[in-house]
């Protein structure tokens, strides 16, 4: 029922949890439904070239957890001998900012070294920031130095949300103070083990002008301030109207759709041709497509990675998805592979992804529940969107946020509107 994806089998779930959750689903309590159930449940996944990989349900029982059919599993990290060490993975920098502005921009790094990085105790890992100017002079912090131009910054120290495993790749909002001279200067971001060691590889340097025209400035035509409401359902609902009034407006006659994530409620279920969903947990698109064969809905399901569609060139009249992209690692790449699939005139959407950065200083239950289960959702400005959406070679056609929720049509660059 399920295309495109190469399982290798693993323990069978328990007969008694399956009837459950197919109770719960108000599906019927067939043999050929508890078989579906159990082996999607144990199955180890590949997605294109990957790494074995598992639904978002089998080792922690997130999916169960949420169906109130099995607690939400503990995750603890214990310290072991050894040091941390970081790769650098990508920067959301701004290129020009304010004097003295004091300022948020994601990293996203990896801890390849063979102990965790903890996030509070005498072995905190904190991310740090060392500024130079243009004579390639390291300025001093917090007015710690004579000349006033070389101490003109405060040394701010951006803590981690949560303890990040080796092998784990987490993206922090890390905090930055502007010098307060015009200029320009040079950035170079560091980690620091306090009390033990600084951690390399440094990153940068990073060119930043400090100017006091300075700042992103949103295009007229996009609301900013949308009236549509901020509870999630309301928000979610306004924008499936928005969705399926984009494809008959902007998609052309059947249009070819298709939506990346949504788990077992894909959204262009609702279109009256039929759609392509792809997401990369195997029980809930089982669990999805049985009941859709319930409704009589029609969405061919797909288990495969975002950037390893099985799809050719050019497929698509517009690609889809609710609430899903910040938790992808590589936002830029995604989004290319994305520009890759669409026939010409065709269209992204991006629906009820947040915008706004998360201080990892102060993280809330919901981000911190999300970590353990191996998950980074991530925040971004609407001025790293909109440079993340430049790097992609997309173009904004129309964006509206509600609340914090913004609702975004991107065309590649140079095509119609």
């Amino acid at each position: 029922m399920i295309d495109d994806a190469i399982a290798e089998r693993g323990d069978l779930l328990d007969p008694v949890v399956a009837r459950h959750l197919l109770s719960t689903l108000g599906l019927p309590i067939d043999p050929v439904n508890l078989l579906q159930v159990r082996r999607a449940s144990g199955a180890r996944v590949r997605l294109g070239g990957a790494a074995p990989g598992g639904s978002n349900l089998p080792d922690d029982g997130r999916m169960l957890a949420a169906l109130g059919v099995l607690p939400p599993a503990a995750s603890k990290i214990a310290f072991t001998e050894g040091e941390p060490a970081c790769e650098w993975l990508g920067e959301h920098l701004p290129r020009a900012v304010r004097p003295g502005e004091e300022f948020l921009a994601n990293l996203r790094f990896r801890n390849v070294g063979t102990v965790p990085m903890l996030a509070a105790g005498d072995r905190r890992v904190n991310l740090a920031a060392t500024w130079y100017d243009s004579h390639w002079t390291q300025l001093s912090a917090n007015g710690q130095d004579d000349d006033p131009a070389r101490s003109s910054h405060r040394d701010l120290r951006t803590p981690l949300p949560a303890d990040l495993p080796p092998g784990g790749m987490l993206t922090v909002a890390v905090r930055l103070h502007a010098p307060t001279e015009p200029g320009q200067y040079s950035l170079v971001l560091k980690m620091v083990q306090e009390g033990v060691r600084w951690l390399e590889p440094s990153y940068g340097p990073f060119a930043i002008h400090v100017q006091p025209n300075a700042g992103f400035v949103p295009p007229a035509s996009w609301v900013l301030d949308g009236p549509g409401a901020h509870e999630p359902a309301a928000d979610r609902d306004r924008a499936t109207t928005m969705m399926i009034d984009w494809v008959a407006t902007h998609a052309g006659e059947q249009p070819r759709v298709l939506e990346l994530g949504s788990g077992m409620n894909p959204v262009t279920a609702r279109l009256p041709s039929p759609g392509y969903q792809v997401d990369g947990d195997l029980l809930a698109l089982q669990l999805g497509a049985m009941t859709r064969r319930k409704a009589g809905a029609s969405v061919l399901s797909f288990c495969a990675a975002f950037n390893d569609l099985p799809f050719p060139e050019a497929y698509f009249d517009a690609i889809v998805c609710f609430n899903t992209l910040h938790y992808v690692p590589d936002l830029v790449a995604t989004l290319g592979t994305l520009r890759g699939h669409l026939r010409r005139g065709g269209f992204i959407g991006l629906f009820c992804e947040p915008v706004g950065q998360m201080w990892p200083g102060a993280p809330g239950a919901k981000l911190l529940a999300e970590l353990r289960q191996g998950l980074n959702p991530q925040g971004f400005s609407l001025a790293e969107y909109a440079r993340i959406f430049a790097l992609a070679r997309l173009t904004v056609a129309e964006l509206v946020i509600d609340g914090v929720s913004m609702k975004v049509r991107l065309t590649p660059e140079g095509a119609d509107v």
